[in-house]
């Protein structure tokens, strides 16, 4: 009926891919990679021009030119000990590691979760043993990304871990380069010796502010950061009630439909807001909720998603199309709303006569991060970014805690809350 009355949409929309380029752009070290090439190249210009011209127009000109394979034998002898000497001076000697890594932590719950993808960089030659630290029920693989990478290393030995009998540890060979590993911990942040995560403030302790009808009409309380640094680009997520009405019925002058009204395909099932904070969060610093208006037009949840995911048409996660830190950063935020983003346009509203332009985003990675079962639910849900940020997760390598080790930190912070049963001048706090 509907493809009868032309209101289907024919133009596929397009396609935002969340893929490993996510993880490689933090992990891989490409800046260290090229400039030991770059330091390779010069020398060799240099070291043939020194071989080939000036040794033979020096060599001319003193009339020695049947001294010429020895000039040559001696100038190779010479950038040979000069390579040695540069890659020596030049050679990584410890232990580094690159990660990115998301931190969940549930208000009221004494243990926290995180997962983590890294680079590891183990120098010389032998065997190095991985743990997590905790209480054994962590997993710790290894990862390999599914997308082609121009670069490899030609060893392709497999590490084997026996999940059975400790899922935390790991023997992996060393071969002086790095090792991608894939992290799933739980356990107290502090046991990381890392910092701690967001608190609510026990002075003020976060609550809904409702009127006579049980509607939310405003946020109050606030949050502390007990993090190690500045959380930047935070974003705050109040998802309140179910709609009080469900999809309408499309109505004609033949009556109602059998399909649901354009504007409602696709809606949310609870009403929500989302709040981009202009400010960053120092340490110790609060996040104050009582300013935050509850504005259908400005900062309705559903609105908001579709205008920051949905409406661009940029393609993330391809080798040949690399993004920055912060398409990174909004990546990241769709995979944690990812149930909750804008489904594909399949019909047309009556008066439309083009098919609406959009973005769908799809993901290759990430699954682990999607936080939409807390949506079920009204909850407050807070999360920002840490970059530069040491790795947060109790790994051991051989027995020690790693020294050198970067990378960006996802951090997002979960407050349930009870569901609303409609009261007069009503407030619902945190569960």
């Amino acid at each position: 009926e509907l493809r009868a009355l032309d209101r289907l949409t024919v133009t596929p929309p397009s396609v935002r891919t969340v893929g490993d380029n996510l993880i490689l752009g933090e992990t891989d070290d490409v800046g260290q990679v090229g400039s030991g090439l770059l330091i390779a190249f010069f020398l060799f210009v240099i070291y043939w021009l020194v071989a080939v011209p000036l040794c033979w127009a020096t060599l001319k000109k003193r009339r020695w030119l049947h001294f010429s394979w020895l000039g040559f034998f001696l100038s190779t002898l010479l950038f040979t000990v000069i390579a040695w000497v540069t890659v020596v001076l030049t050679r990584e000697s410890s232990i580094q590691i690159r990660h990115l890594t998301v931190i969940d932590s549930v208000h009221g719950q004494d243990q926290q979760q995180g997962v983590s993808w890294m680079s590891l960089f183990t120098p010389g030659y032998g065997n190095y043993e991985l743990i997590i630290e905790g209480d054994g029920k962590d997993l710790l693989l290894p990862w390999e990304p599914s997308e082609t990478r121009i670069s490899g290393f030609p060893d392709t030995r497999q590490t084997t871990v026996d999940t059975a009998i400790a899922s935390n540890r790991m023997i992996i060979p060393s071969r002086s380069t790095t090792t991608p590993l894939q992290l799933d911990w739980r356990g107290p942040i502090a046991a990381a010796d890392w910092g701690d995560v967001l608190r609510m403030d026990p002075e003020r302790p976060v609550h809904v502010v409702r009127n006579r009808e049980g509607q939310a009409v405003g946020l109050r309380g606030s949050i502390v950061s007990r993090l190690p640094g500045t959380l930047e680009d935070v974003q705050v997520l109040f998802v309140d009630r179910a709609h009080p009405l469900p999809r309408q019925p499309e109505v004609s002058d033949e009556g109602k439909m059998s399909w649901v009204k354009p504007t409602q395909s696709g809606r949310m099932e609870r009403e929500g807001w989302l709040w981009a904070m202009v400010n960053d969060v120092p340490e110790d610093s609060p996040i104050m909720l009582d300013n935050l208006v509850l504005d259908k037009e400005a900062n309705d949840l559903e609105k908001s998603l579709r205008v920051r995911y949905s409406l661009l048409q940029d393609d993330l996660g391809t080798p040949m199309k690399p993004f920055g830190p912060s398409g990174r950063r909004r990546a990241l935020e769709a995979l944690t709303v990812y149930h909750q983003l804008e489904p594909p346009q399949w019909i047309r509203g009556v008066e439309e006569r083009r098919d609406r332009i959009h973005a769908i985003t799809t993901r290759l990675v990430g699954r682990e991060l999607d936080l939409s079962a807390w949506m079920a639910q009204p909850a407050v849900i807070v999360m920002g970014f840490l970059p530069a940020s040491e790795l947060p997760i109790p790994l051991l390598i051989n027995g020690e805690a790693p020294t050198d080790s970067e990378g960006l930190v996802m951090v997002r912070w979960i407050l349930p809350l009870q569901e609303n049963t409609p009261r007069a001048g009503s407030t619902t706090t945190g569960g």
